[in-house]
């Protein structure tokens, strides 16, 4: 058993560049994002599987997109739910247009293709700001960054095609627009880039606008004090997935901000001969395992804060390039499936970093049970097989800047490929949605979540919120996790607040609950779950999803009630239908009870199994005993001498103690 706080730092620095390490302007513009010798590695591998699937539905993309015109950027009503779609609609279509049809005309030389793109270009030089109007009055941000980055690549790939015109043009206006503002806010440390940003926009930012600063800057000797500036800043980044490879903002924007940095990397590696590579820093490496523990057979992902379930071929991108890098055959394996899943139009990094040759084993050697130290998240699994019982919970705190929600001590669980307890997720995106008022979002506060609402009252935000996992455990097969969400709610509702999960040797879970608090309070404890639901009896559950069940029994040491209900302003917050064609769970469980003497106990049984003919589920009994002192449920948690009892068909005992 470790605590939480007590693990290892290992850092590894990328090195300073010097002057003389980068290659000339006139070589750093033909070859900075893919290599000649790669495209022709490339245009074979489009041809076989599994990318010539994928190849095919890229270009059947862009002649369809080809038929469309852009409309204006819209700027009404910027910070609403609909201003903030609308903008990274038009804005998101436009740079993927120019980015994807750039690199088409690169592979095939079809004229059309760099039709596509200059048509994609002039519409981004004629828009009057290059900043997403909610977050004015900052002069640089993501819509900036994306900007450089993708011009830079139309730079790269159009080659001939792009008229001299044209190309002095880009130039002119990023440099007008964006990199003077970029440089001056680092050399005078007056931009928000150049101080302590720890969030993805990090990366985003300062990965997209350095990348676009090597192609386009003449000096060496400037450009690699840039780049040291801006690998410096980087490296603030780099420090969220100290010690172990976690993101606190989930798994989303794990992907969305890993996804720049490795952008930038590829461009100072060719840059500098391969000297330097920003890639091969021991937090990537630890960085990319968090998806492969984060993965839900067969296709999605642990979503906690704003991050979506279902697997996104974006995903897969970063999987690549980490698995060339340090030659993991797991990190393949993922992207593969990742990929072997995905209907949906990919980037043109998938076709660079795929490699053909590359080698990829499932994770048989990978532990089942994992803490992530610093975001305070675990992963608990039955095995690595498809059909294996997954748990995970987190504490954490919640900050409305970092996509976090006020949702410590809670937890999903899938089994036998089927989501069963669920997290409602990332919904739509507003003005109000980053600020405080984040928290009046039923998908971000604590009545959107699978934990407890204690007095009628919600977790705290960051300043107040604090919620650790102390404690991490494994006997016997089972795995063990406790948590301490106490700092997570108001200090004059509650005196301690104590959750243990334990996934047990076979499919079956328990949380085992202490709330102290003063007597009266009522306490609530919410279950989203996916599928229908039904009560058996007033003190178990049963849900069904299709080829998965579970089934759910409950105890407390004082009267307690259980029922449906359903989030009735839910479509208000969540997009019904979100970009992935999911739509979110309405509808959860509550359970209900109030402190008895200043104490609240409450045991929970979940027994996922497989759907049994006719329907039936089988006979599940809780033996607890008296409840008037402390009950514990496991020897693993601390003090307890209670048997838990699993009875199935026919008498069998499966399970006779936890440990």
């Amino acid at each position: 058993m470790f605590s939480v706080e007590n693990g290892p730092q290992e850092d590894m620095a990328v090195e300073i560049i010097n002057q003389n390490d980068l290659l000339p302007a006139s070589k750093r513009r033909k070859d900075l994002f893919v290599s000649r010798s790669r495209i022709q590695e490339v245009r074979a591998a489009i041809t076989q599987p599994p990318l010539d699937r994928l190849w095919n539905r890229f270009l059947d993309d862009i002649r369809h997109r080809s038929e469309i015109s852009i409309p204006p950027l819209p700027t009404r009503e910027p910070d609403s739910p609909e201003g903030v779609r609308a903008y990274y609609l038009v804005f998101r279509s436009c740079l993927d247009d120019l980015v994807n049809s750039s690199f088409a005309h690169l592979l095939t030389g079809e004229i059309e293709f760099a039709r596509l793109a200059l048509d994609r270009i002039r519409t981004v030089l004629s828009w009057r700001i290059w900043v997403h109007p909610a977050h004015r009055p900052k002069t640089i941000d993501l819509v900036s960054a994306e900007i450089s980055r993708s011009l830079t690549l139309a730079c790269q790939w159009l080659g001939k095609s792009l008229p001299d015109d044209e190309s002095r043009a880009i130039s002119k206006a990023l440099y007008e627009r964006v990199f003077e503002q970029y440089i001056s806010g680092i050399v005078d440390e007056t931009g928000w880039w150049a101080r302590e940003c720890t969030t993805n926009w990090c990366a985003v930012v300062n990965g997209g606008i350095g990348s676009a600063l090597v192609h386009f800057v003449d000096d060496n000797a400037l450009l690699a004090d840039i780049l040291n500036e801006v690998i410096g800043q980087l490296s603030v980044y780099l420090k969220g997935f100290e010690p172990d490879g976690g993101w606190v903002e989930g798994i989303g924007y794990w992907g969305y901000g890993i996804t720049r940095y490795l952008y930038f990397s590829e461009a100072v590696e060719n840059a500098t001969r391969g000297k330097i590579n920003p890639a091969r820093v021991m937090q990537m490496k630890k960085a990319g395992m968090f998806p492969v523990h984060c993965y839900i057979p067969p296709d999605r992902m642990v979503n906690f804060c704003n991050s979506f379930s279902p697997l996104h071929v974006g995903l897969s991108i970063p999987l690549l390039k980490l698995a060339h890098e340090f030659n993991d055959p797991v990190l393949w394996w993922l992207a593969s499936r990742i990929m072997s899943l995905s209907s949906e139009v990919s980037s043109p990094y998938l076709f660079i970093w795929y490699d053909p040759a590359g080698e990829s084993a499932p994770p048989r050697n990978v532990p089942t049970a994992k803490v992530f130290r610093k975001i305070h998240w675990a992963v608990l699994r039955s095995s690595w097989d498809d059909d294996a019982v997954v748990l995970a919970c987190k504490a954490g705190y919640a900050d409305p800047y970092e996509h976090t929600h006020l949702d410590a001590g809670t937890f999903v669980l899938s089994a036998f490929e089927r989501p069963l307890i669920t997290d409602l997720g990332r919904g739509r995106y507003s003005g109000d949605y980053f600020s405080p008022k984040r928290w009046l979002y039923t998908h971000a506060n604590t009545a959107g979540h699978n934990t407890y609402i204690i007095g009628g009252r919600h977790q705290l935000p960051l300043e107040k919120h604090s919620g650790r996992i102390t404690h991490f455990k494994t006997v016997d097969g089972s795995r063990y996790v406790r948590m301490d969400i106490t700092g997570c709610y108001p200090r004059e509702i509650v005196n301690s607040v104590i959750r243990h999960f334990i996934l047990l040797g076979g499919s079956e879970c328990v949380i085992f609950d202490e709330i102290d608090c003063p007597e009266g309070i009522v306490v609530e404890s919410r279950l989203h779950y996916k599928g229908r639901g039904k009560v058996l009896s007033k003190d178990e559950f049963l849900v069904y999803n299709t080829s998965a069940r579970l089934q759910m029994k409950f105890a407390c040491n004082v009267p307690f009630q259980i029922g449906k209900f359903r989030h009735k302003t839910l479509d208000d917050n969540i997009e019904t239908k979100g970009v992935f064609n999911e739509k979110p769970s309405r509808t959860y469980l509550s359970l209900l009870t109030k402190s008895s003497a200043g104490k609240a106990y409450a045991i929970s049984l979940l027994h996922p199994f497989r759907s049994l003919p006719g329907g039936s589920a089988p006979e599940l009994r809780v033996e607890m005993g008296p409840m008037n002192e402390r009950p514990s449920v496991l020897v693993v948690v601390d003090m307890f001498s209670r048997r838990l009892i699993w009875s199935g068909k026919g008498g069998k005992n499966v399970l006779d103690s936890v440990c």
